[in-house]
């Protein structure tokens, strides 16, 4: 293309014909040469122009497109009336389809000198290609090709997204192998390099597709991805944002979608499109959704419960007080409790109608309520030491107990949870704390059945596939005398036991120890058969770190003929047959930033570990270096190299080989990672790394900027 040098000094652009024009204030400081021009006037002409022009050869040889964008904008701001740089900054920024930017500087100046770049810019809009698209091209071109393809990619999804990128780790945040696609996508956990968790989820051909931060992340359908409160729809990219910490509930027919939290919506699958907004005024923010069959649903909380038709558009149902649902959803008990009294409804959902109702007694606002898993029970807790049992539907009465002060009873042990199983057990989840325990208490039998509360066996009552049981248990411990059964902890995750017990109830497991001094010494984990308290396996644990004795949760858990546990960072599996332990280190959620207790003298270092900070090798520590000024330790655990306002880089150092350097004009530098192990995101729509590295990374590396800083300290 043949190249123009012209002067325009007005501001908003050249005008007159021909493009001739007449100078109305004095040259540019940094124009030191005049070149003559046959077809105009002279030009000055500014010196930074040719290594610019020559540099943006170079890089745009090697498909650098971004750098040379870069460099050429940059040295604009010097010339900034230097047509030949003007000319070159457009015809970049045409190729690498920043074509508003062009836009603009093809509006300010209208020499017509640029109408072939103005029939360009035409065709390139007209020719666009979607971001994704340029990736797929660059992932079988030739080196060149594809860095030139990756860097319009860069424009591109930051046109399609509306937001420039971010760093984001894709590799398994649990060092584990990549799922295989389900269907059209698959999922795993991953981190971004703050350490917030997140969720990656790939195509079919397992390439990184979109990134969302939150802590759970779950298909409702192929294409319905529902992380946190979050619903996203993969194949369109809409998404439904809700706060709630409550999950979305899909309908019986894959239709629609119920998102529950402080707004009540249903939504449709195909498209998140809202069906309904429901009026949840009486119930406040629920708690609890549920759908009965594909038109209704349920929806409760502390203050009530309310039942809206989607076809009809109106709550069918609404109640006041706690409020206890059947496991099929056909019955719905509510109660509305005064002081000193209380009336208790039972509701049939099938045809909206009081099924039957009773007067019950109320002390204090801790109470139980709950149904049999085979919906023939319901009872009453009024936390005096009592209990009141009705048949359903027929409501006939049955009271068991007496008002009663003793601690095992008394009110000051708040009523989580309430169940009743098939065979007439009362079981409840109490506790003087905020959170229960996985281990219920029996405090009733409805057929009059003794209750073992003395002797060496005891009842507990424990989840199982078919909803709550009661199990006769020993009451240890087992191993030895000298040791303790571990009670299991009350926790916010109930389903951290220190017990377990098998689907069939012939197996259970718990962990005995010694407590000297309040720690646990001398673990070992017991397989016996709960019915005889007979011994069938006893493995030792191992010795870790010590912990202090009522502070720990094993995660017991049976699987088919597997037992694991959660013990310090390993997992142990015991098979419950053999009695043949395997026992694995659990590896940590990668990357985790080192805690660094200090630096100086160009090292950082934690209590084991030192990093030489001048090529951010790792080594054994011997002896501790000495801090000073120009090393500090940042909140956020990265270490700043400054000296005298003068800031080198801020480093975060995860272990021996990998680290994350970002500079003060806002470029970083990963070390050690792999190139898929890192990608960009553009708010949740995930590239690969190539597609922002030149936008992100610096040119100039590490040790280079490491040299020239200590230079000038020196």
């Amino acid at each position: 293309m043949k190249r123009w040098i012209g002067l325009c000094l007005v501001v908003g652009g050249c005008g007159g014909a021909g493009g001739a024009q007449t100078p109305t204030t004095a040259p540019s400081p940094v124009a030191t040469a005049v070149v003559a021009s046959t077809r105009y006037d002279p030009m000055p002409v500014c010196p930074q122009r040719q290594g610019a022009l020559d540099a943006a050869a170079q890089r745009l040889q090697a498909g650098e497109l971004e750098r040379a964008y870069g460099g050429l904008v940059a040295a604009r701001e010097a010339c900034p009336v230097d047509h030949a740089l003007l000319e070159k900054v457009i015809e970049v920024a045409i190729e690498q389809g920043r074509f508003e930017y062009a836009d603009v500087l093809l509006t300010t100046d209208q020499d017509p000198r640029l109408d072939p770049l103005r029939a360009r810019l035409a065709l390139a809009r007209r020719d666009v290609v979607s971001a994704r698209a340029l990736v797929s091209q660059a992932e079988t071109a030739d080196p060149v090709t594809a860095r030139r393809l990756y860097d319009r990619a860069l424009i591109a999804f930051e046109r399609e997204q509306e937001v420039g990128p971010g760093l984001v780790y894709l590799a398994h945040a649990d060092r584990q192998p990549r799922p295989a696609p389900i269907g059209k996508y698959s999922l795993w956990p991953s981190l971004d390099l703050q350490g917030n968790r997140g969720w990656v989820v790939a195509d079919e051909r397992g390439h990184p597709h979109r990134w969302y931060q939150g802590h759970t992340a779950r298909f409702l359908t192929e294409d319905l991805l529902a992380v946190d409160s979050t619903l996203v729809h993969l194949e369109s990219g809409v998404a439904h944002t809700e706060w709630s910490p409550f999950r979305p509930l899909l309908s019986e027919d894959g239709r629609l979608v119920l998102a529950h939290g402080a707004s009540l919506r249903i939504l449709r699958t195909a498209d998140l499109g809202a069906v309904a907004r429901i009026d949840g005024t009486a119930i406040g923010n629920a708690e609890h959704g549920r759908w009965l069959g594909s038109d209704r649903v349920a929806l409760w909380s502390e203050q009530g419960a309310l039942i809206y038709d989607v076809k009809t558009n109106t709550n069918v149902l609404e109640v006041s007080g706690k409020v206890a649902l059947s496991s099929s959803g056909r019955y719905l008990a509510s109660l509305g409790a005064f002081p000193g009294t209380g009336r208790l409804v039972v509701h049939d959902l099938e045809t909206v109608r009081e099924a039957f109702g009773a007067d019950v007694p109320v002390h204090g606002w801790s109470r139980g309520l709950a149904f049999s898993a085979d919906e023939r029970r319901l009872v009453y807790l009024p936390n005096d030491g009592t209990v009141q049992a009705f048949t359903v539907p027929g409501g006939v009465r049955q009271r068991l107990g007496r008002p009663s002060s003793d601690p095992e009873y008394y009110p000051e042990k708040e009523i989580r949870e309430t169940y009743v199983t098939n065979d007439g057990y009362v079981c409840a989840n109490r506790s003087s704390h905020r959170y229960g325990t996985c281990e219920h208490d029996v405090l009733f039998s409805l057929t009059g059945r003794a209750l073992h509360k003395q002797g060496a066996y005891q009842l507990k009552c424990l989840a199982g596939p078919k909803g709550m049981r009661v199990v006769r248990f020993p009451r240890g411990p087992l191993s030895a005398k000298h040791r303790q059964v571990l009670p299991s902890l009350e926790l916010p995750a109930v389903g951290a036991c220190n017990v377990a017990l098998d689907d069939d109830g012939a197996r259970a497991a718990w962990l005995e120890g010694k407590e000297v001094d309040g720690f646990l010494e001398d673990p070992v984990l017991v397989v016996f058969d709960p019915r005889s308290g007979r011994v069938i396996h006893q493995a030792q644990l191992p010795t870790g770190k010590r912990h202090v004795l009522w502070s720990l949760s094993y995660r017991l858990r049976f699987s088919g003929e597997k037992l694991t546990l959660d013990f310090d960072d390993r997992v142990v599996h015991l098979d419950a047959k053999s009695g043949k332990t395997v026992t694995l280190k659990r590896e940590p959620p990668f990357p985790r930033a080192a805690t660094l207790l200090g630096a100086g003298d160009g090292q950082a270092w934690t209590a084991r570990m030192a990093w030489d900070l001048r090529h951010l090798h790792a080594r054994h520590i011997t002896t501790e270096p000495q801090p000073d000024d120009r090393h500090s330790i940042l909140p956020n655990g990265a270490v700043m190299v400054a000296d005298g306002g003068r800031e080198l880089a801020r480093i975060t150092l995860y272990d021996a080989d990998h680290a994350l350097v970002r500079y003060p004009d806002g470029t970083l530098e990963p070390r050690g990672f792999a190139p898929d192990e890192l990608g960009c995101a553009f708010g949740d729509v995930v590239a690969p790394w190539e597609v922002c590295m030149h936008r992100l990374s610096p040119v100039q590396p590490y040790e280079a900027r490491w040299a020239a800083w200590s230079d000038g300290h020196r």
